[in-house]
């Protein structure tokens, strides 16, 4: 197991770093320029984008970008505004997106998440209602509502990561 720990303080909790692994390895193994671009993503992503102890400057968030997850975030938070306020969660994630998109362009993608997400459930909610009658549109009204919940949620907390999430069965309109 010689070569395999970390000589010295790691920032890592794991007693052995990834990098110092890869360094050790053979050059056969990483004798494709890809393979070896892939490999060092990879430890990038598992050990929080350092390499030898130093972070790369692009990596670093600007505090713009910083203000533009955190209105992503609102965003789609704000369509459970419709729980407290009838009709606030259709009307707020708009008004969100329409006056702060020229600000923050990365808003935009996550206004038409949202706004799909909001054509969607309104389709699908008057299907639930239409089949009602015939008891299986209740099924359909249940799973709606645990998914208007939910899925606003996930994607206000990917947002906030600085991920564009797509909501399941939205239709995209836009």
């Amino acid at each position: 197991m010689a070569g395999f720990s970390g000589a010295g303080p790691s920032v890592s909790p794991f007693p052995i770093k990834l990098s110092n692994i890869v360094h050790s390895w053979p050059n056969t193994l990483l004798a494709h320029s890809y393979s070896q671009d892939l490999i060092f993503s990879l430890v990038h992503i598992f050990e929080g984008n350092q390499m030898d102890g130093k972070i790369e400057p692009n990596m670093l968030p600007s505090s713009k970008n910083k203000d533009a997850r955190q209105w992503a975030m609102f965003l789609h938070l704000s369509l459970l505004a419709g729980c407290v306020v009838p009709g606030a969660g259709l009307v707020v994630p708009i008004v969100i997106w329409q006056v702060k998109k020229d600000e923050y362009p990365e808003l935009d993608q996550h206004g038409k998440a949202a706004l799909n997400w909001i054509l969607s459930l309104l389709i699908y909610s008057l299907i639930g209602i239409v089949l009602a009658c015939v008891y299986v549109g209740f099924f359909i009204l249940i799973a709606l509502g645990i998914c208007s919940v939910v899925f606003p949620i996930i994607a206000g907390i990917k947002a906030n990561e600085g991920v564009l999430w797509q909501y399941p069965l939205a239709i995209r309109f836009l």
